[in-house]
């Protein structure tokens, strides 16, 4: 979030946005700050029949229960700590919707910029042309998580659309004026209106998981919101209570050729900046079907080896 902000301090970025703040063009590189992503979510509510007992709120509020469960994951790794508390699934977008084939017929239709802001820059249509290919051809693959949603009694729980077609940006402002001053930030969530379809799909892929035969005789699950049922009805309530903020972004200084928008190269190196890295999440050209701790722990090491390569 704040990668773009100290690069484009620095001179480094767009000249449009670095000439708005009265900031000196040392570098031109339009990629900083683009290529805004996260994930987004939402949140569904059950009830359950069968005793759950303990859920996560359980483990965390009680002593005595945390104690017991300490010990089964001491003496044996068993118990509550054996899967909770980050346990999920990932489910291929093929595995829960019949609306695949339809959705790449969309795709196929769109050009790279037609959702894309007005007057961009041409390097950033062609990567983002790029990473559409890329996104459409995962969308048919059962090897490509588009679902995460946890794998214990939870109510509410979160899901989460784990690739879209959208793009934000982040950058200084006109009034900048100092390392105090918070950037701007558009996530310009659901700008292609395919990631509204994925949406849709994926609470349908909720509602057929929980009715699986194996959820139902496991937890009883009965849906007590939203409760919306068509699909128009379901984007009426995701555009009032969709979750833009999850706090899993990427890509504001991406790793790629100039050429494609990118900021930097293979090497973690700024492009035209001899001695200026960069080693944290914005380099993710893409964002990941996963969360970003662990990507942001290989950067970090990745970084390290190679500055380390050139001293």
């Amino acid at each position: 979030m704040h990668t773009p902000q100290v690069l484009e301090r620095s001179g480094i970025g767009a000249r449009d946005v670095l000439e708005a703040a009265g900031v000196d063009v040392k570098v031109e590189l339009p990629g900083v700050g683009w290529n805004f992503q996260s994930h987004n979510s939402f949140s569904v509510n059950y009830t359950f029949g069968a005793d759950v007992f303990p859920t996560l709120p359980d483990l965390l509020t009680n002593p005595a229960l945390q104690q017991e469960a300490m010990q089964l994951w001491v003496a044996n790794k068993t118990g509550p700590f054996a899967g909770y508390v980050n346990s999920g699934i990932y489910i291929p977008f093929t595995t829960f919707s019949s609306e695949g084939e339809n959705l790449v017929a969309k795709l196929e239709d769109q050009t790279p910029e037609q959702y894309l802001p007005e007057g961009i820059d041409p390097t950033l249509v062609a990567g983002y042309a790029v990473q559409k290919e890329i996104l459409t051809q995962r969308l048919l693959s059962n090897k490509s998580a588009w679902l995460e949603s946890p794998l214990f009694p939870l109510n509410p729980f979160s899901v989460f659309l784990l690739h879209g077609f959208s793009r934000g940006s982040v950058h200084i402002s006109p009034d900048d004026n100092g390392i105090n001053t918070e950037p701007l930030i558009d996530y310009r969530a659901l700008s292609n209106p395919i990631d509204m379809d994925l949406t849709v799909e994926l609470l349908k892929g909720v509602r057929w998981y929980m009715g699986h035969e194996a959820m139902v005789e496991a937890i009883q699950p009965t849906e007590i919101a939203p409760l919306v049922t068509d699909d128009e009805e379901i984007r009426e309530h995701f555009l009032a209570n969709l979750d833009f903020s999850v706090p899993h972004q990427f890509g504001t200084a991406a790793l790629g050729p100039r050429s494609l928008g990118g900021v930097v190269g293979a090497d973690l190196r700024v492009h035209g900046v001899g001695r200026l890295s960069v080693a944290d999440n914005s380099v993710v050209p893409m964002v990941p079907g996963a969360h970003p701790l662990a990507t942001a722990y290989a950067i970090g090491e990745k970084a390290a080896d190679l500055i380390l390569r050139r001293t």
